[in-house]
């Protein structure tokens, strides 16, 4: 049960540290469902899913790169 609170724990300090990935997530999650719901194009609703996924994605390795930054800066 440790290792369950642990874990909650780490992923709640990580977003309120970080709250650029929470404001990310969620522009993430404005465009995908701007996408499903108006369907600007044909297709829009096939590529929703793949598009949030590799929005997410990027922000991830951004703030990957960000931290990387930060502890190379720091040494």
């Amino acid at each position: 049960m440790s290792a369950v609170s642990g874990f909650a724990k780490g992923v709640y300090y990580f977003f309120v540290e970080d709250g650029s990935i929470v404001v990310g997530a969620i522009v993430a999650l404005i465009i995908v469902a701007f996408l499903a719901i108006v369907k600007p194009f044909g297709n829009a609703d096939a590529i929703a899913g793949p598009l949030l996924f590799v929005l997410l994605a990027a922000l991830l390795v951004a703030n990957l790169l960000r931290v990387a930054q930060n502890a190379h800066a720091g040494k």
